[in-house]
């Protein structure tokens, strides 16, 4: 039994997200997850398959998407901190990595 629940999908409010094309259900997730990866704009890809989503209702907690073919998709990004200076203080930029 414990195969038939997802540790990470334990929030009680889930969103779906629909082929808009076809009307049917490409996934379900919990609201945290929801709002990073099938926002308006994202590109989610679920088994090898691409969607843009297109809409996304917070009242029916509900988002539409429709097969997508680019070379590209969306993650989700990290948490970034800010260490403000004083003015006129020259900072040399992060070498971080760029998305």
């Amino acid at each position: 039994p414990a195969g038939d629940f997802s540790m990470r999908n334990i929030d009680k409010n889930k969103y779906t997200l629909l082929n808009q094309e076809t009307g049917k259900t490409i996934t379900e997730m919990d609201e945290s997850q929801a709002f990073r990866e099938i926002h308006e704009g994202a590109v989610y890809i679920h088994d090898g398959e691409s969607y843009r989503v297109v809409k996304m209702d917070l009242e029916s907690k509900m988002a539409y998407a429709i097969p997508f073919n680019g070379n590209y998709y969306t993650v989700a990004g990290d948490e970034y901190s800010c260490n403000p200076q004083p003015e006129g203080t020259a900072v040399e930029p992060d070498s971080g990595a760029v998305w």
